[in-house]
């Protein structure tokens, strides 16, 4: 078993340079072979890990001091299994597309096999190598369309990303300088309590913050709307969907290690900020890419509030959120490239066009703001119970907005426009494949501790009540400002921080954890 760990990485990349050597439409097909025997891979490492084995292998046969460890446990092995099933619903929705060619086959599954080799690493070197090549192959998806907006937005990723990564560099000296090995598990066992002395704790700041910019977390977002917004539309699925989850992950894995120190309080204030300053930018758009991605760095914030309480929450949300937020930008993808635009205002008749497209972007809408029987509603439900106070009705006010929101985009289904809609067969089947997960995933889940609940557990009155009032709320911004914004709405719309203001809140996110802890 240990040695199948190799295969999610090198799988990928292998059949990647091979359809790159080999140009045939029938490559395809190896692709779908591919994803499949990861799958059952990845739910074999799952079945395996789930009565607490840990599946662990060092690279060459060296000293765990001094090799590089892949280790799979449950967390590791349930990303592995959200990773191969998103990656094969966005190959199935660019075959036969303009987008589908072997260049950007070679990079899709480049890009898989980089991020399951973070996802599976336990040496925090190798986890600064597989980070820099997704940014790499990430950049180079995002500009892809080779015009002068995705071209910018690529290289501000590119560069800001960059950046960050050199402060996790300097994490990553100290790490060594302290305990002579960069093993995760080795460290782990030779960590004494109460080790949480200065080097450590600023090794842990770089690691965090770095992290931090890896998820887009406040005050360092600004890269994903603006490569959310230039990218094509399967690449913001990804970048929604996976990979800007690649700083959760890494937190999970640091603190695993780490848990000398108490990050609940720095993990609660950021998602705070985070989550009610995402939904607020959102709510202020026009453009429905620009909605749905500050969406993503506000329902980041809302699993970086979950982190705060436990790994398991956050992994819950985290999950679904994936799968919810990859359905919202393939469907509108699809509504974007019929209607020739972006803005909410502008696209009317959806719902006379097209009444599949139109029933997916409700579910997939209403899921994202918690509707009943939707994976949305158990993410939200579960988050919902585990706090209290003034948390909680920060809460329901970010999910009133998430509403609000939602409700913008939603508006487009009214009117009339009399236009042919010819969507490709394969295209309604990536997306028939998430809306059956979004509901499977709402009515039963499994959750990390090894037991099978019915989500019809979470139908109590409570819960209902908060949904009704985030809903009732919801309806009120839209109808008061959604239609008549406010002066500062639009001044919010047009908000962007320039690469070298970027830098200085980066410097200042640093200087406020060292405060802090």
């Amino acid at each position: 078993m240990e040695k199948l760990i190799y295969l999610p990485i090198f799988l990928p990349i292998i059949l990647g340079v091979i359809i790159y050597l080999i140009n045939l439409d029938k490559m395809y097909f190896l692709i779908y072979v591919l994803e499949i025997f990861l799958m059952i891979i990845s739910i074999n490492f799952y079945n395996v890990v789930d009565s607490g084995k840990v599946i662990y292998e060092v690279i060459g046969g060296w000293e765990k001091i001094i090799g590089i460890g892949l280790k799979i446990s449950s967390i590791e092995a349930a990303f592995l299994i959200l990773s191969t099933f998103l990656f094969t619903v966005i190959l199935i929705y660019i075959q036969k597309n303009k987008d589908h060619d072997f260049k950007f086959l070679f990079f899709i599954l480049l890009l898989q096999g980089s991020f399951n080799g973070f996802v599976v690493s336990d040496d925090i070197f190798n986890i600064f190598v597989m980070l820099e090549l997704i940014t790499i192959i990430s950049t180079i998806l995002i500009i892809y369309k080779k015009d002068a907006h995705s071209l910018k937005a690529g290289i501000y990723y590119l560069l800001f990303n960059s950046v960050g990564m050199m402060f996790f560099l300097i994490g990553i000296i100290i790490l060594y300088i302290k305990f002579g090995t960069l093993n995760l598990t080795y460290i782990k066992e030779v960590i004494q309590p109460g080790c949480f002395d200065n080097s450590l704790k600023l090794a842990i700041i770089f690691f965090i913050s770095a992290f931090g910019v890896k998820s887009a977390v406040f005050p360092v977002y600004d890269w994903l709307p603006k490569a959310h917004s230039a990218s094509l539309t399967s690449i913001s699925a990804l970048l929604s969907g996976l990979l800007v989850k690649t700083g959760v992950i890494g937190l999970m894995k640091i603190t695993r290690v780490f848990d000398c120190a108490n990050y609940s309080e720095v993990f609660l204030y950021l998602g705070i900020a985070t989550a009610f300053l995402g939904v607020i930018f959102a709510f202020s758009q026009k453009d429905i890419k620009q909605i749905l991605s500050f969406h993503t760095v506000s329902q980041i914030g809302l699993i970086m509030i979950g982190f705060s309480i436990n790994i398991d929450i956050a992994m819950i949300y985290l999950i679904n959120h994936s799968v919810i937020k990859s359905l919202l930008f393939l469907t509108t993808g699809i509504i974007i490239n019929k209607y020739g635009d972006r803005r909410v205002n502008k696209i009317r008749g959806l719902w006379h066009n097209s009444k599949y497209l139109s029933i997916v972007l409700i579910i997939a809408a209403l899921s994202l703001a918690g509707l009943p029987f939707t994976s949305g509603f158990i993410s939200k439900s579960i988050l919902g119970t585990s706090i209290h106070g003034f948390t909680f009705i920060l809460v329901v006010s970010i999910n009133s907005f998430t509403f609000a929101s939602m409700m913008k985009i939603l508006s487009i289904l009214k009117g009339t426009d009399d236009r042919k809609f010819e969507v490709n067969k394969r295209k309604y089947f990536s997306l028939g494949i998430l809306v059956s997960v979004i509901f499977i995933m709402g009515i039963a889940y499994i959750d990390f501790d090894a037991s099978i609940f019915s989500g019809l557990q979470y139908l109590k009155v409570k819960n209902l009540l908060k949904f009704m009032t985030e809903f009732a709320i919801g309806m009120f911004l839209f109808m008061k400002y959604g239609r008549n914004e406010l002066k500062i709405m639009n001044k919010l719309r047009h908000f962007t921080v320039p690469f070298y203001d970027g830098v200085i809140l980066l410097v200042s996110f640093i200087l406020i954890l060292i405060y802090i802890f």
